[in-house]
């Protein structure tokens, strides 16, 4: 995670026009690696409206930390959409669904829900991390499955939570076209995907092609 001046000198370079792509909105550090316990508002994110591009407020999402509920909810009252990205395996984490569930629910309290304009993004839930040793077969009734499409349904109650799908990460090389072992993970996707589609439906997932670097979206 970069220090805002870095932060900064980034978005100047892509301000600048120098890229070779349109740069429609960027990702930008809510809160900063090193930083008080407290809050305070990076100056980058002080003007929503005014930002081109539109900046995205991110946080990493770990546990149910009070200061990332602070930075995230501010954000969102301020308008912008936000990126929650969970890195930790929430089926092995003791209470990692319920602690992410919390943490929504806690940003999105307010007094006047008319005050929260913005959105929320969820990456790195689906996929899920996933044991490819573990047959299909069993994984169908598998707890962990099950917890799965709970809280996906669980989630989808936030009418501001949309979903960021991503191609597979769970530390395999990605099959070949020619392997037989592709077919199967593309079941598993299909056993993850399926209860997400159901409970959010297509307009509230956003297709995405990383942070995996071993294949790529058209694949799947």
């Amino acid at each position: 995670q970069k220090e805002p001046a870095e932060v900064e000198k980034i978005l100047a370079n892509i301000r600048s026009g120098s890229l070779d792509v349109p740069v429609v909105a960027v990702l930008v550090p809510v809160i900063p690696a090193e930083g008080e316990a407290t809050f305070t508002p990076p100056a980058y994110l002080e003007s929503p409206g005014s930002s081109t591009p539109a900046l995205v407020p991110s946080a990493i999402f770990t546990k149910n930390e009070p200061r990332v509920r602070e930075a995230l909810q501010w954000a969102l009252k301020t308008g912008h959409t936000v990126h929650i990205d969970v890195q930790c395996d929430i089926r092995e984490v003791e209470g990692g669904w319920d602690a992410l569930e919390e943490m929504l629910t806690s940003m999105t309290i307010s007094k006047d829900v008319k005050e929260l304009h913005g959105k929320i993004v969820v990456s790195n839930i689906l996929p899920p991390p996933d044991d490819l040793a573990l047959p299909i077969v069993k994984l169908l009734t598998h707890p962990s499955y099950r917890n799965y499409q709970s809280h996906a349904a669980a989630l989808s109650l936030f009418g501001n939570v949309w979903v960021n799908l991503l191609p597979p990460a769970w530390g395999a090389p990605v099959p070949s076209a020619s392997q037989k072992e592709r077919n199967e993970w593309k079941r598993r996707l299909k056993m993850y995907i399926s209860p997400v589609v159901e409970a959010f439906g297509f307009q509230r997932i956003i297709f995405g092609s990383s942070p995996s670097l071993a294949s790529q979206a058209g694949d799947w």
